[in-house]
């Protein structure tokens, strides 16, 4: 029989309890790989014991059962889910800006939201995308980045940025990054003789209540819907114009105004010394 010691006992036993934790041990992420490695500690500890003659054949046979139903066990508990929650270090600004060409789009906004939101602290690269009606910029922030703070200081530095957008576009909306969000189908709409105007009623007032209405269907985001609106520009020259004669005119007035005022001071003044002369000479006489 090979010598024993008591360090190699407590080594085994010590797998063998690694093992079992790691075997329960729930997490979401790592379900699968804990129990393997749970499985094959506990395995390494009892063929440990096993070679060290501290177990016979019918003790290796209960501890053997053991494992497997700890690995049955280990297995139902484990929660396994095709979109696990984890933290992605993105964040999306879109915008939208109804009637705007993607030149005008990129110019008027992705620009300026650019260079606001990249001096932000732990942005690590700046994506955008210009498009008809609406543009969107991506900040992908440092792994280690705490995001919650990070949301505060995009919300404060997007609120400034959309004080100097034109008066037209939208209130920009802050979006982080995560599965659940991501959409499970994409669907583009097409209704033949209908405009752009006529096709975005369509799909905000059909389509998307109809979709929504479906069994299993959490949310509709749609996207590149356009809302008639009446934009005006003026012309500047004729304004100029405009404002010149009004200028003109208001200046004639103020000078006949101010020379009837003159003229009306002036006979106050000869009324003023007609009725001093008076009062002297009804005191002389």
């Amino acid at each position: 029989m090979a010598k024993r010691s008591n360090s190699e006992v407590f080594s085994s036993l010590l797998y063998i309890i690694i093992g079992v934790v790691l075997a329960v041990f729930k997490s979401q992420t790592l379900g699968w790989a804990m129990t393997i490695a749970g499985v094959f500690f506990v395995v390494c500890g009892v063929l440990e014991l096993v070679r060290q003659n501290w177990v016979g054949g019918a003790v290796s046979l209960i501890i053997g059962i053991a494992i497997l139903v700890l690995g049955v066990v280990a297995y139902f508990r484990m929660t396994p889910d095709l979109l696990p929650n984890m933290d992605f270090p993105y964040v999306l600004i879109v915008t939208t800006y109804p009637g705007a060409s993607p030149e005008r789009v990129e110019s008027d906004v992705i620009k300026p939201m650019e260079s606001a939101l990249g001096t932000i602290s732990g942005v690590k690269n700046v994506y955008s995308t210009s498009s008809e009606n609406y543009g969107m910029v991506q900040l992908e922030f440092e792994d280690d980045t705490d995001m919650d703070s990070a949301l505060v200081k995009v919300s404060s530095a997007t609120q400034e940025a959309a004080a100097g957008l034109p008066d037209t576009c939208g209130t920009p909306s802050i979006m982080e990054l995560s599965m659940d969000m991501m959409a499970t189908m994409y669907v583009s709409v097409a209704k033949e003789g209908a405009d752009i105007y006529e096709l975005s009623s369509f799909v905000k007032n059909e389509i998307q209540p109809y979709i929504e209405r479906q069994e299993g269907v959490a949310s509709v985001s749609p996207l590149g819907l356009v809302e008639q609106s009446v934009h005006i520009e003026l012309d500047k020259k004729k304004i100029d114009d405009l404002n010149a004669k009004l200028l003109e005119t208001v200046d004639e007035a103020l000078s006949e105004a101010a020379e009837e005022l003159e003229k009306a001071e002036k006979e106050v003044q000869a009324f003023q010394n007609l009725y001093n002369q008076l009062n002297v000479t009804t005191f002389a006489v």
